[in-house]
């Protein structure tokens, strides 16, 4: 019975899968019940005739990844509203929780630092093998081993670069911390930039004298090219010279998005009345206006609306020709300021999970490891090709 009870008391296993359902933030609890959540809303709609009656009419490509969206989606529902109430009262634990967010972003600009001066062989790091795994680390930036810890001196400045105006929210679309030749394609402004330079990196260069790594030479990046190249080629020939592929008959369903109406018709028709109205605050808190035409009521207006009344300080607006860049404008003002004043409660949480020796979130999908690796085969295919050793000392 000793056994039995000791064993009771013994915390939950901190799998990966656990681990990407919000551990990160140290609530091991609502991770643990969003991961059930999860899982168990797949197995609820495979089991429902209805609802599969109705996935039928979709190519079951789209149906697999619609359901494991929803399903996500769900479970978010379910336990996430159950904090509105807070947040509509305190504000601020909203700002501490993007002021976490943001330090991330600190350690990016260190690791792309280190990323240059790596690539320019000034330098050795133990885990870093190939010039691909400065991606593979930015997807686990806050778990880095060689990176330094976050310091007070870099939450000041973080705090001083939100409060600059020139403080950019998000990166653009498909574009990477380490995307290490977009960026300094970016930053020499060449003719085939596809992206801006990341206006943190070039804060952070201003004020820390770290320009000059911008201006070190690609001495790894292009070696591996070489074989990159040889292994590509060698793929061409290859596939050429295999007999044409008998395609599969394609499948002429609709195609069913992950968002929007599906998910809709879903809650609506299947879902019993405890879920619909998870499902109706969780869309309100964030702004969407089930039922508006979003071309006469566009999204980022409608958004601003939620936020502006949530504050509860008079926010200066500035003229504008405009109305809509006028309360964009104060949003902004108003919002990074509040995050640059929750940036030190952000840092505390930080020590504490340091201290604990808890992980931070990170992306553990398979997918992008497996294509980590495949890069370094055709690193290593390329040195065969070469005729040289099968390794990475070159």
């Amino acid at each position: 019975m000793e056994q039995e009870e000791n064993k009771s008391q013994s915390p939950p296993e901190v799998t990966p899968e656990v681990v990407s359902f919000d551990y990160f933030q140290g609530d091991l609890e609502r991770a643990l019940k969003r991961k059930e959540l999860y899982d168990h809303f797949q197995e609820e709609i495979s089991r429902s005739e209805e609802a599969t009656s109705w996935l039928d009419q979709f190519e079951p490509e789209s149906v697999k990844q619609f359901i494991r969206k929803y399903a996500d989606q769900r479970a978010e529902w379910m336990t996430e509203t159950m904090d509105f109430k807070e947040w509509n009262e305190n504000d601020s634990l909203e700002y501490v929780s993007e002021a976490f967010e943001r330090l991330v972003e600190i350690q990016q600009k260190k690791l792309f630092d280190l990323q240059c001066l790596w690539r320019a062989e000034k330098i050795e790091l133990r885990d870093v093998e190939i010039c691909f795994d400065f991606r593979y680390w930015e997807q686990r930036v806050m778990n880095c081993p060689f990176l330094d810890p976050i310091s007070p001196e870099d939450i000041d400045l973080y705090q001083q670069y939100l409060r600059s105006g020139n403080f950019e929210d998000e990166q653009p679309f498909m574009s990477h911390w380490q995307d290490y030749r977009e960026i300094k394609e970016a930053y020499e402004e060449s003719e085939d930039m596809e992206r801006n330079f990341p206006a943190w990196y070039d804060f952070y260069n201003g004020l820390r004298g770290t320009t000059v790594y911008m201006s070190l030479p690609d001495i790894r990046g292009e070696k591996e090219e070489v074989y990159l190249q040889l292994s590509h080629e060698d793929f061409v020939r290859n596939k050429k010279s295999e007999p044409p592929v008998v395609q599969a008959a394609k499948d002429n369903r609709p195609y069913l998005s992950t968002y929007g109406e599906g998910e809709k018709y879903l809650v609506r028709t299947f879902e019993d009345a405890l879920t619909k109205k998870y499902y109706k605050a969780y869309k309100k808190q964030m702004g969407d206006r089930d039922g508006e035409d979003w071309e006469e009521f566009p999204y980022e207006i409608d958004w601003l609306g939620i936020e502006l009344q949530k504050a509860r300080e008079k926010i200066p607006v500035r003229s504008n020709s405009d109305y809509r860049f006028s309360l964009l404008d104060a949003r902004n003002n108003y919002k990074w300021n509040k995050i640059a004043d929750a940036m030190p409660a952000a840092y505390d949480q930080y020590l504490l999970h340091k201290e604990g020796g808890l992980k931070f979130k990170e992306d553990t999908s398979v997918e992008r490891l497996e294509f980590t690796n495949g890069w370094r085969s055709s690193i290593f295919k390329g040195r065969k090709l070469a005729g040289e050793p099968e390794t990475l000392d070159f």
